[in-house]
C-alpha cells in the first residue's frame, strides 16, 4: 500500500531535560458518601496532607467526583524524573486519608501517564520529511504548558482534512500559532526556574481571571482582552523578566 503523505502519531524518545506532567489515578468508590459531585478540584496542593516533594518538583492533586461515593483521585507533578509506583501509591493512600478521612475504598480503575511540557514545539515547516506529517504530543498538537491535546487535535486533524480537500499536497497544518506556543514557552521557564511559586500564580489564575476568559486562554482561542487579564493577574515583573530573556535567547 502507498500513500502520497501519511499522519504519523507514533510515540517518540522525549529529550533529556524536558518538563514532565506525570500522574497515577484511581477512579475509586467508597460505602458511605464523602465526595460533592457538583465541585471539581483541579489543583489541590495540600502541602499539610501529604510530604514535601523533592526540590524543583509540583506536586498537586485532582479530583472528578461523580457522585458522592464514586471518584477519579489523581496525584500529578511537574518534574524532569517520573515518579515510581511505590511514590505514585502512598500520596494517593495519604492523600485519600488526609482530605477525606478514608481508611477503605474500592478502585475500580487506574491510569497513568507522562506528558512532555517542551519549551519549544516542533516547526512543522522544518520537519525532516515533507510527506510525513506528525501530529500529536511529539507534534505541536498538545499545549505544552498544560497537557490539553484533544480540542486542539479535532481542530488540527479537521484542518488537515479541508486542506487535503483542497489540494492533495497540501503542507502540514499547525495545531496552535506561534504566539500561544511563545506564551507557553514563558510559563514553562517560571515553572522550571521558581516551581515553589506554582501554586501561588495558579491560585491567581483562577480567582483573578474570568473563567470564561481563562477557559479560551487554555484552549488556544484567547482573544486580546483574554491575554491582557491573564497577564495582568500574574507576577508583573518576575514574567516581564521571563519574556524577555525568551525573547533575546529566541
Amino acid at each position: 500500500m502507498q500513500a502520497r503523505q501519511v499522519i504519523d502519531t507514533r510515540p517518540t524518545a522525549i529529550p533529556a531535560g524536558t518538563l514532565l506532567q506525570h500522574f497515577c489515578g484511581w477512579e475509586i468508590e467508597t460505602d458511605t458518601d464523602v465526595f460533592d459531585p457538583t465541585t471539581v478540584t483541579l489543583m489541590d496542593f495540600a502541602p499539610a496532607a501529604v510530604s514535601q516533594p523533592a526540590s524543583g518538583d509540583i506536586h498537586f492533586f485532582y479530583v472528578l467526583p461523580f457522585s458522592p461515593r464514586h471518584a477519579l483521585v489523581e496525584t500529578t507533578h511537574f518534574s524532569p524524573q517520573v515518579s515510581d509506583q511505590d511514590s505514585y501509591t502512598r500520596e494517593l493512600r495519604d492523600y485519600l486519608q488526609s482530605r477525606f478521612g478514608l481508611q477503605q475504598w474500592q478502585i475500580r480503575h487506574r491510569e497513568q501517564g507522562v506528558i512532555p511540557m517542551p519549551k519549544q514545539t516542533l516547526d512543522l515547516a522544518r520537519r525532516r520529511h515533507a510527506n510525513i506529517i506528525p501530529m500529536g504530543l511529539h507534534s505541536d498538537t498538545a499545549k505544552a504548558s498544560t497537557g490539553y491535546c484533544y480540542p486542539h487535535a479535532q481542530r488540527q486533524a479537521l484542518r488537515h482534512v479541508a486542506a487535503l480537500f483542497a489540494r492533495q499536497d497540501a503542507l502540514a497544518v499547525p495545531a496552535r500559532s506561534k504566539l500561544s506556543c511563545w506564551f507557553d514557552g514563558v510559563f514553562i521557564d517560571f515553572l522550571e526556574q521558581h516551581p515553589e511559586l506554582a501554586g501561588e500564580v495558579f491560585l491567581r489564575l483562577f480567582t483573578a481571571v474570568p473563567s470564561d476568559a481563562l477557559i479560551r486562554f487554555l484552549s488556544d482561542r484567547a482573544r486580546p482582552d483574554d491575554y491582557l487579564r491573564v497577564m495582568t493577574a500574574l507576577p508583573k515583573r518576575l514574567f516581564i523578566r521571563l519574556a524577555y530573556l525568551r525573547a533575546v535567547s529566541a
